[in-house]
């Protein structure tokens, strides 16, 4: 009869491949925590690049409307007989501007409508979020419709010129600054010749209230008086 109590070859697995199973395990959890690190990582980069582009998105929608104020308020200047008669409360659409007399006698209680804080209260406006509008407040300058509708070819009465896709209109703010005929100029059978500038500021707001975008452009009109 065979005895078996000291036969123990098969009862546990030697120590060499207990430890290569253990090693196993362990650079398997690594490779696992590596893959899901480069996963995390994947899924962060295409979230901000979904942001930048949505970022992107809505400056360009801003910068076109921008872009759309800024070029009815050139229009509206080509189809004006001038000069235009500017005032200090906006007569047909044109402000008078800053000069340098007004400067010199400029002070820290100037009123938001002084020609010289007048264009920084205009800025200041449009940077207000339309939900911080105070209620029956609205943005300074032309609103876009308007200045669209005082165009010699404006639209069929009726019909929607508003910008689609935005929070806001654009806002236009048009000033105007005649340049200084010299006492020795002389004048001939025409008359003299006067230079006067048109400097006309533009906002377009996008789809969110954060996005917006300010352009300005100035041309200058020579007119015999």
């Amino acid at each position: 009869m065979t005895d078996r109590s000291h036969d123990t070859r098969h009862n546990h697995p030697p120590k060499a491949r207990r430890r290569e199973r253990g090693a196993v395990l362990i650079v398997g959890l690594v490779i696992l925590l590596v893959v899901t690190m480069i996963g995390i990582s994947g899924q962060g980069s295409t979230v901000l690049q979904e942001r930048l582009a949505g970022n992107m998105r809505q400056n360009n929608i801003a910068l076109q409307a921008a872009e759309a104020g800024l070029q009815v308020g050139l229009t509206y200047i080509e189809e004006q007989n001038l000069p235009i008669t500017a005032t200090d409360s906006g007569t047909n659409y044109v402000w008078t501007s800053c000069s340098v007399a007004d400067t010199q006698t400029l002070d820290n209680s100037a009123a938001s409508d002084d020609p010289c804080t007048r264009l920084e209260a205009v800025l200041e406006s449009w940077r207000t979020p339309p939900s911080e509008l105070a209620a029956g407040e609205d943005y300074e300058g032309i609103e876009y419709s308007v200045l669209v509708n005082a165009l010699n070819n404006a639209p069929a009465s009726g019909t929607d010129v508003d910008i689609p896709g935005v929070v806001a209109q654009p806002r236009i703010y048009i000033e105007a600054r005649e340049e200084p005929v010299s006492p020795d100029t002389q004048a001939n059978s025409f008359g003299q010749l006067v230079t006067y500038y048109y400097t006309v500021t533009s906002v377009g707001f996008g789809a969110n209230e954060q996005a917006r975008a300010v352009l300005q452009s100035t041309i200058a009109k020579q007119v015999q008086q």
